[in-house]
């Protein structure tokens, strides 16, 4: 599964200049390659934020697990679970109210990249395309632009998916403040 992250994304993952990398492709083939970078971040021994608005957490934890990998390495801040659930915080898991507070998100994701900015981590957004479904787009946009910079201040890289052939307006937007855009 790392060769295959490896050959796609070739020398990609490894070049400093190329901090935040926007994904863009089929729904099943963005999943694919999400799970194939997070076995390959694991494997080079970097820590993951890993936001979702797509899959729960259980579910994510119990899937990553499954694959042999393990999970401690990884904070996830998870924005779909608590809405249908009474869930509080947990070990390696930061849940929030749901997709639509972009400030609750912000303030997780603020907290976690100050928590682990000594350790060498990536950050990796499960799907912009699902937080429109929550979210106006500009306001997606907002919240893109400010994680993305919060990424290039910081000495990281954030990998972000985008399932939205529907959403070609958004895609470009977004792609004026990515390093790179690449279809999966």
């Amino acid at each position: 599964m790392v060769l295959e992250v490896e050959k796609e994304l070739g020398g990609i993952l490894k070049d400093e200049s190329s901090k935040s990398i926007l994904l863009n492709g089929e729904a099943k083939e963005l999943k694919q390659a999400m799970l194939s970078l997070v076995s390959y971040f694991l494997q080079t021994n970097k820590a993951i934020i890993f936001m979702t608005v797509d899959e729960p957490y259980a579910e994510l934890d119990s899937r990553l697990k499954k694959m042999e990998l393990e999970t401690r390495k990884i904070l996830f801040i998870d924005a779909i679970s608590r809405p249908y659930s009474a869930l509080e915080s947990i070990g390696n898991c930061i849940f929030v109210n749901n997709p639509s507070n972009l400030t609750d998100m912000s303030i997780a994701v603020d907290g976690a990249m100050n928590a682990l900015e000594d350790t060498g981590y990536v950050l990796i957004f499960d799907s912009l395309s699902v937080l429109t479904l929550y979210n106006h787009p500009q306001e997606t946009l907002r919240f893109f632009h400010f994680l993305v910079s919060k990424i290039k201040a910081s000495n990281t890289k954030g990998i972000f998916m985008f399932s939205g052939s529907k959403q070609k307006d958004l895609l470009e937007d977004m792609n004026q403040f990515c390093d790179l855009v690449k279809n999966v």
